[in-house]
């Protein structure tokens, strides 16, 4: 498949896909995984909803959103400092899942030291997004 280099590009590719709601729904799963007060609030609730947990925030991000596929068809619209908070992001949240179980429990994701090293990335991508 060819190097996406150019918003027709990208239309071409995807026509039913606007790169905004895209691009929007990435910040918004990584802002999910950067909140730790959520985390607090909703992981450890005894009544918590079956998606409030580590797991879910991240399949949403890479699976729902495809993460990896949004850094490399997208990375004409992104800034610099985008693209590289972006791979960053990718590379310490491989290196949790690398060391983790395949289910993530939320106690020991929460207290994991490379979780909050993902969670720092997280907000750090998500910053390059917001406007001042």
């Amino acid at each position: 498949m060819n190097k996406i280099t150019t918003q027709a590009d990208y239309d071409q590719r995807y026509p039913n896909v606007p790169i905004e709601r895209w691009t929007n729904n990435v910040v918004d799963a990584v802002l999910s995984i950067g909140n730790r007060e959520h985390h607090v609030a909703n992981w450890f609730r005894e009544d918590r909803p079956a998606w409030e947990n580590p797991n879910e925030a991240v399949n949403i991000l890479m699976d729902d959103c495809v993460f990896e596929l949004f850094l490399q068809d997208c990375d004409y619209s992104l800034t610099e400092q985008q693209r590289r908070s972006g791979h960053l992001l990718m590379q310490e949240l491989n290196l949790f899942l690398e060391t983790t179980p395949k289910f993530l429990d939320s106690a020991e994701t929460f207290s994991h030291p490379q979780w909050l090293i993902v969670q720092s990335s997280a907000n750090n991508f998500v910053s390059r997004f917001t406007k001042s």
